[in-house]
């Protein structure tokens, strides 16, 4: 199917990222009639096996989104009881040598900062070490080619608010000391009020134990209107009034978020798509934001790119490198391959829409059994429409129009 396309119209088809994930199932055999066989055991493409035959209870998923166009397409799933490093990264060199042999280049990896992701990544030929951070490997079927390494933005976000929340103040020479008790003070001051001062915290992105999860509350309080506001704030009340290593960290995040996050070319400042005119400047902002990162450090002195919450830095500082090495191939290169880089393309959210659709397909089931994930991704091939929404999965809304490749349900094969 892929094939066709690539030959039907190959400057849409011929660069794309791979992401990987996986999604919770329910541990549950089911006979399969049509292939005479026992479904919901560990599958890696080549059948349960023998003698070990181990309930699955989870599916990694491999998905290609294209750089060009909006499309993108699942490549595979695999039922397993837990991933270790090795096996996730021979499946995905598998993937990526499968889509070279019908000329389509993959550009880039896409992943969580999940432990088992970051082994994968130092096991493919990266460097995840802060101190020498190294965000390429060769490319399994022509080594002249470099594949760049991302860690899903939205994940880090989360990540990195959670940090300045556990260790409550992070400081830089050139920012200052961030609090997180300033932002804590904000929330308080406006609901005493009873205004806002243009931006949305409330209680709940204060209190967000319960909703970890949720990238817009991450995404709100690490935002530029919290940076404004508490810029009035110290403007205004003696109590806010050393609250500015809070406003440029706050600040510096937003910007860098904005540009990971670039969905369209109509887009203004950060969120403008990375292109050649804005290249040196972008360049400039981000090489300045990674010194920042680098030598972020709590309260105790020790810096955090070497602590526990460690890999909301490493990821960033990872994405910063692989963005502007992908764009200077790319954009830079003459001829260039693209006008522009939407960063939006490299991120996991098509995957986690993916994962929303399976679970409404049929009525919305949090849990599916292996054979009903099945039936769902099937029919999400065979038939384009069925998306993901806001009731199904309140942490990922759909953003952009990239939508699944439609194929003959007669070629499809498990």
């Amino acid at each position: 199917m892929l094939q066709q396309k690539v030959q039907r119209d190959e400057w849409t088809y011929k660069h794309c990222s791979l992401m990987i994930d996986g999604m919770s199932i329910r541990k549950h055999i089911d006979w399969d009639a049509k292939n005479s066989q026992m479904v919901g055991f560990v599958n890696l493409g080549s059948g349960p096996v023998e003698n070990e035959a181990v309930e699955a209870r989870e599916v990694i998923v491999i998905l290609a989104v294209g750089l060009q166009g909006h499309w993108k397409v699942p490549l595979g799933y695999f039922l397993v009881d837990g991933i270790s490093a090795e096996i996730q990264c021979q499946l995905l060199l598998t993937a990526i040598s499968s889509l070279h042999q019908i000329c389509i280049r993959v550009t880039s990896i896409v992943m969580d900062g999940h432990p088992t992701n970051q082994r994968m990544a130092n096991i493919l030929g990266g460097n995840l070490n802060p101190d020498n951070i190294r965000s390429t490997f060769q490319h399994p079927s022509n080594p002249e080619l470099n594949i760049y390494i991302f860690f899903d933005a939205c994940h880090l976000l989360k990540n990195f608010r959670g940090a300045l929340h556990s260790l409550q103040q992070l400081q830089e020479e050139t920012i200052g000391t961030a609090k997180w008790s300033d932002i804590k003070r904000l929330e308080e001051l406006q609901r005493n009020e009873g205004l806002r001062a243009a931006n949305k915290l409330t209680k709940k992105h204060i209190e967000f134990t319960n909703q970890k999860m949720n990238v817009k509350l991450a995404v709100q309080v690490l935002s530029n209107s919290v940076a404004k506001s508490l810029q009035f704030a110290s403007s205004v009340c003696e109590d806010f009034g050393s609250c500015q290593g809070t406003i440029n960290l706050v600040a510096m995040v937003d910007r860098m978020f904005d540009i990971f996050n670039s969905r369209t070319p109509a887009a203004k400042g950060f969120k403008h798509p990375i292109n050649a005119r804005n290249f040196e400047s972008f360049e400039s902002f981000l090489l300045s934001t990674s010194s920042v990162l680098l030598n972020l450090k709590d309260m105790a002195g020790q810096k955090v790119c070497h602590g526990k919450r460690k890999i909301c830095i490493i990821g960033f500082l990872c994405n910063i490198q692989s963005l502007l090495g992908l764009a200077r191939e790319m954009i830079l290169s003459n001829p260039p391959a693209l006008k522009y880089l939407l960063t939006y393309k490299l991120s996991q959210d098509h995957l986690e829409l993916l994962f929303s659709a399976i679970r409404r397909y049929g009525g919305w089931n949090n849990n599916p059994s292996a054979v009903q994930f099945s039936n769902a991704y099937r029919s999400l091939l065979g038939h384009v429409g069925v998306s993901g929404t806001i009731d199904g999965n309140t942490s990922c809304v759909p953003q952009d129009i990239t939508s699944i490749l439609e194929v003959d349900t007669e070629i499809i094969t498990f």
